[in-house]
């Protein structure tokens, strides 16, 4: 007797209900972001480097959907990962420099994803990245523990090896916690300058390097961290000046990223088979391309700001696409991914794996913001990245061929170049204006110690508006002058955290301090206001040039705590309010001179005024 229809389906019914639950059981439970400070895309073998540096990285990107157009919103490591995390670009949330922060009234991926319940926790090896930066927010934990220092200045830092190993601790501990669903977040700071690979990876490449037809040619050692024309003072190693030796620095750091990257997938044993891993950098670094040497910042150019975007997704079939992705792009794409969330209606990127994505694009603006003696802006749309820049008091465009910053086409297509011009201006206008968010910065013991050996108490919240406070009451405000605490950890006052900075007045009692904008140029310009002394300011000539100040006549000369500086510049704004160049990387923030210890010297050995 057959046997009925119903008895039939009961089998199959059981079956796909099994398979259902399997898949159930199987679906990622495991988010491992990981992004890299400085990595130029075209170092790796998945997007044509013929070095062979990165074996493991290749592996990885052959399981995954590869984006061959990605960029960055900027060459600056926070504001550049602040639209990874917020979806948003940085201008608009008062993001503007490395010293920003993000406000904690901002939504981040990591808190939209804790709210879904994920467990959340984060391991990250460059100092700019630091709690204090505000990208802390929606993390159970985050480890910006910096062990080490680089070699050539006192900026904290964490070598790779030291972040594989905490980077595997954190996802180690998350796994350990029943039914949990855990979203780590990774970034290294290697390849970032100093260039210190381990010996044989650099010797590795050197020869390769050599044999490129300025691989041989010396460069000047800069006194300045620009790269314009010469070696970063930051880069600058054992004297070296060839340039060989700095790109083989720079691919041997390439190469110890991948074996660090290496490390960590194989950490991961059988629970990499469910788990996404996303890949992607902060912005790119230029090795010499348009006289910008080893630094990052200055230009928008595709050796700054194109990254690799990878996804690797259980379920999902490797693919390389070629549609125009962004780096904000990524915070709707996790988020749907991990949540099933649609985006967030106040973000800007796209959902790079919803239906149809791969018949899209994204619109990409970029901006220098403060980090270059020219400001720039651009925008990449239908193939083509239109530039604007301001130069000699006028602002120009530039038109280039996306994947060709060599040939600017502004001249021979002034139609398309003015509507690209266009949409930078209406992006603009329609961006709203934030000001600029600053840290509210933690103080350790030794900062509250130094601050009371130079003649200051630390308030009991311990935050950096303490820092320009002095004992006892305050002056008054003088008339037309917003008074200020300076924002930043990189002051003298924190003398050699991280910072040793020469020519520390001992005490400021009786100090008062404004801050100006002008222009609309974004320098933060901190001038003494009583009669007798002045003060320096976070900034080098170019940028002062920018915001009007005036350069006066003659250079000066710094003496004071047993340093000589020469070639410095006084500028002024108005009458009876000056300032000098820092003229160093190194002293690039707010640094306290006396009167007495500035004098004249003689134009002959006044040094370079090209700062």
């Amino acid at each position: 007797m057959p046997r009925s229809r119903r008895a039939l389906r009961l089998p199959w019914l059981l079956l796909l209900l099994a398979l259902g639950a399997c898949q159930r059981d199987a679906s990622p439970d495991l988010l491992l972001l990981i992004s890299v400070d400085t990595l130029r895309a075209d170092r790796l073998g998945a997007h044509g480097s013929p070095l062979g540096a990165t074996p493991n990285l290749d592996r990885l990107a052959a399981e995954s959907i590869v984006f061959t157009a990605a960029f960055a919103p900027s060459a600056h490591t926070l504001p550049s990962l602040t639209g990874l995390m917020t979806g948003r670009y940085p201008e608009e949330i008062g993001v503007r420099n490395n010293e920003s922060a993000v406000a904690s009234s901002v939504p981040t991926l990591a808190s939209a994803l804790r709210e879904a319940g994920w467990r959340t926790h984060a391991v990250v090896s460059n100092w700019v990245l630091r709690r204090s930066s505000g990208l802390d927010a929606g993390f159970d934990s985050y480890d910006d523990t910096f062990p080490q220092l680089e070699a050539t200045r006192p900026m904290p830092e964490r070598i790779a090896a030291d972040t594989t190993t905490a980077a595997l601790k954190a996802i180690q501990t998350c796994r350990a916690e029943p039914g949990a669903r855990c979203f780590v977040w990774v970034h290294y700071q290697d390849p970032h300058g100093p260039y210190q690979p381990p010996q044989e990876l650099r010797e590795r490449f050197l020869e390769h390097e050599r044999r490129a037809q300025d691989g041989r040619r010396n460069l000047p050692l800069l006194d300045d961290f620009s790269g314009i024309g010469g070696i970063p003072n930051y880069q600058a190693l054992e004297g070296e000046q060839e340039i060989a030796f700095y790109r083989a620095g720079y691919d041997g750091e390439v190469a110890y990223l991948d074996r660090e990257v290496g490390r960590l997938l194989a950490g991961l044993g059988e629970d990499v088979e469910r788990a996404i891993v996303v890949f992607s950098a902060d912005h790119g670094e230029s090795l010499g391309e348009h006289d910008l040497w080893f630094a990052h910042g200055e230009h928008l150019t595709d050796v700054q700001v194109r990254i690799p975007i990878w996804l690797r997704v259980p379920g999902r079939p490797p693919e390389r696409r070629g549609d125009v992705a962004s780096l904000l792009d990524l915070n709707a794409t996790l988020r749907a991914l991990a949540t099933g969330a649609a985006p967030d209606p106040a973000a800007r990127g796209r959902d790079l794996l919803a239906s149809g994505a791969a018949e899209g694009a994204s619109s990409v603006y970029l901006a220098t913001l403060g980090g270059s003696r020219e400001r720039r802006y651009g925008w990449i749309e239908d193939g083509y990245k239109f530039v604007l820049l301001y130069r000699d008091d006028v602002w120009q465009g530039q038109l280039y061929r996306l994947g060709d910053d060599d040939v600017d086409l502004a001249a021979p297509a002034p139609q398309l170049a003015a509507a690209l011009r266009e949409r930078i201006a209406e992006f603009r206008e329609r961006m709203p204006q934030v000001e600029p968010v600053v840290r509210a910065e933690p103080l350790s013991e030794d900062d509250r110690a130094n601050l009371r050996a130079l003649g200051y108490e630390a308030t009991e919240t311990g935050t950096a508006a303490s820092l320009l406070r002095p004992v006892g009451d305050p002056l008054p405000v003088a008339s037309g002058c917003e008074q200020v605490a300076y924002q930043g950890p990189q002051t003298a006052l924190y003398s050699d955290r991280p910072y040793r900075t020469a020519g520390v007045v001992p005490a400021l009692e009786g100090y008062s301090f404004c801050r100006s904008h002008r222009h609309g140029q974004e320098v933060w310009l901190f001038e003494v206001l009583r009669p007798t002394a002045f003060l320096t300011l976070a900034s080098t000539s170019h940028q002062l040039e920018q915001a009007g100040w005036k350069k006066l006549d003659g250079a000066v000369r710094v003496e004071a705590a047993g340093v000589v500086l020469d070639g410095l510049y006084r500028y002024q704004a108005l009458p009876g309010r000056w300032a000098i160049d820092s003229g160093h990387a190194r002293t690039a923030n707010p640094v306290f001179w006396r009167p007495e210890d500035v004098r004249p010297i003689a134009p002959s050995s006044a040094g370079t005024t090209d700062r």
